[in-house]
């Protein structure tokens, strides 16, 4: 999570017209992150979350992260609810970008993790994908096989080949060689379902050394399960 896109108190009133969780009493911009514009927001009613997503989320895949948030904390996974506004809709737009809101979840992500504390994750891990087996929603793993060479293309005709090399020398071609044995060996066969796709430790909260929820849904996607394992890994 990150702040792109600045917002100020007037602004944000404004905005929690639409919505029925009471009177603004205070936000700031959460720092940690890359991807989307996140604020805490705290009315007479509770905690929430509002996110503003930037360019790099598709707005036609964000239904799709939506409804998998509804659906797992429907069934008592511990991850953020959205917010559903005055005219039953569930994305905004705030300075012209598409926006929500979501609860608030208790816990800090922690840095120094432990061998109960991956136990516990990968304990949590399995709910989540037992939880979401029934999930009849589909999108597409934008950072899988067909997207990372797109990304290498996208590097090779965009990046000087002199500021590649000052990274590594024979980056790209190294690259390469690698997505090229991942392209011949990828397995086909594991079982497949939904997969959370960024479960990186800022993205799982912790409450007295215990799991309080995961946030951070901005990638998930439907994949081979073992994806989510590999990156947490």
């Amino acid at each position: 999570m990150a702040v792109y896109t600045e917002l100020n108190k007037e602004q944000i009133i404004s905005f929690l017209k639409l919505y029925k969780i009471g009177k603004f009493i205070s936000f700031y911009g959460i720092t940690e992150g890359i991807e989307n514009s996140n604020f805490f927001l705290e009315t007479s009613e509770g905690k929430y979350i509002l996110t503003i997503f930037e360019k790099r989320v598709g707005q036609s895949d964000i239904p799709f992260f939506i409804n998998i948030m509804k659906y797992l904390s429907s069934r008592g996974f511990l991850c953020p609810s959205p917010i559903i506004d005055i005219k039953k809709n569930y994305v905004q737009q705030l300075q012209k970008k598409p926006a929500i809101i979501v609860s608030f979840l208790n816990g800090t992500s922690k840095t120094e993790i432990t061998n109960k504390d991956c136990f516990n994750l990968g304990s949590n891990m399995a709910s989540m994908h037992l939880k979401s087996k029934d999930f009849m929603d589909k999108r597409e793993n934008s950072l899988s096989i067909s997207g990372w060479n797109q990304l290498i293309k996208n590097c090779n005709e965009s990046i000087p080949n002199s500021t590649l090399n000052e990274i590594e020398p024979d980056i790209l071609e190294e690259i390469q060689h690698s997505f090229n044995f991942c392209t011949k060996y990828w397995p086909t066969t594991l079982p497949q379902g939904f997969i959370h796709a960024d479960m990186f430790p800022d993205n799982v909260f912790f409450d007295d050394n215990k799991i309080s929820g995961v946030i951070d849904f901005y990638f998930s996607c439907i994949d081979i399960l073992a994806y989510d394992l590999a990156i947490a890994v």
